[in-house]
């Protein structure tokens, strides 16, 4: 009876011992698969966490790309705008210099004009009119048979366009008949403009006139009234812009001959 018991107390042990065993190995596996798994989690993770970082950087570059194309535009159309500007000022200021050198030739002119026809009037002209005791006479230059005065006519006419001329200018010459060339006769066969020794030789832009009205012959009260003209359409829209000075002349007393009053520069702007 009691080995009986013993032997069946050892098998119980064994079993036991087997059990537990068992049990053990189980532990153990069910432990190994959770630690691949772990590390295969983090390395996928970790895999991840790197594309995406690369993903970031990849987009970073592609934005800083898309703004340095950008920039350089920018700059490109900013540098085509400033050219653009400086060539566009430069040809504006190229043609106001050329206005501006016309302007002041056409002043030059009219000032000219005016001294030589007080120098004229102050000059004695024995011709105007017989007199017995042999006066001098004073007149400003007139048109021929015409000693009250008369005007020496727009030269060359308005009709005459010197911007058909090479560099938009009129050419007087001798055997004019190319666009914007007219016979010089215009002005050497022009009792007045010989009166005043005024010709324009070279190439012009304006055209001149000069106004006189003479009187005072027989009292010897010598007068003179004149206004001197140019006219000028530098921008070729058929409308002049006239520029003039009238003066004048007499006796003066207790001074004799001379320049009673003389106007500024008067200028009418025709575009206005």
């Amino acid at each position: 009876m009691a080995e009986a018991m013993t032997m069946q107390r050892l098998i119980s042990l064994t079993t036991s011992v087997l059990v537990l065993a068992a049990c053990g190995q189980a532990f153990e596996a069910i432990g190994t698969d959770a630690g691949v798994g772990d590390d295969e989690a983090t390395s996928e993770g970790e895999e991840a966490t790197t594309t995406g970082s690369g993903g970031e950087e990849t987009a970073t570059e592609d934005d800083s790309s898309s703004e340095a194309e950008t920039t350089e535009e920018d700059s490109s159309s900013e540098e085509d705008s400033s050219s653009e500007e400086e060539s566009s000022t430069e040809e504006e200021s190229s043609g106001e210099g050329v206005e501006d050198e016309r302007i002041a030739e056409a002043i030059a002119d009219i000032n000219a004009l005016t001294n030589a026809t007080i120098s004229a009037f102050l000059t004695p002209d024995p011709g105007w009119y017989e007199d017995p005791e042999n006066v001098p006479q004073h007149s400003c230059p007139y048109p021929w048979m015409s000693p009250q005065g008369g005007e020496a006519g727009i030269t060359p006419p308005l009709s005459f366009d010197c911007n058909n001329g090479p560099d938009n200018s009129c050419h007087p010459t001798q055997g004019a008949g190319a666009p914007g060339f007219y016979e010089i006769g215009h002005w050497t066969d022009n009792p007045i403009w010989a009166g005043v020794s005024f010709v324009k030789w070279a190439p012009h832009a304006f055209h001149y006139n000069l106004i006189v009205v003479n009187g005072g012959s027989e009292t010897l009260d010598y007068t003179c009234s004149f206004t001197v003209q140019a006219f000028g359409d530098l921008d070729d829209d058929s409308v002049f812009s006239t520029y003039e000075r009238s003066g004048e002349l007499g006796l003066i007393e207790g001074v004799g001959l001379g320049v009673i009053s003389l106007s500024e520069l008067t200028i009418i702007d025709g575009d206005e």
